[in-house]
């Protein structure tokens, strides 16, 4: 039972990373939005 529980264990903190690499990835998209939002404005206001 011990040995079920570490593999259990072991897949989810493969999993968690995935999730926190998910985000990550957002944000990195998001921050590439915003920049682009931004240079959009900036030709606007040009």
């Amino acid at each position: 039972m011990a040995h079920a529980d570490a593999d259990f264990a072991t897949k989810e903190t493969g999993f968690s990373i995935k999730g926190i690499d998910f985000i990550a990835k957002e944000i990195s998209a998001t921050m590439d939005n915003i920049g682009f939002i931004t240079e959009k404005i900036d030709f606007v206001v040009k």
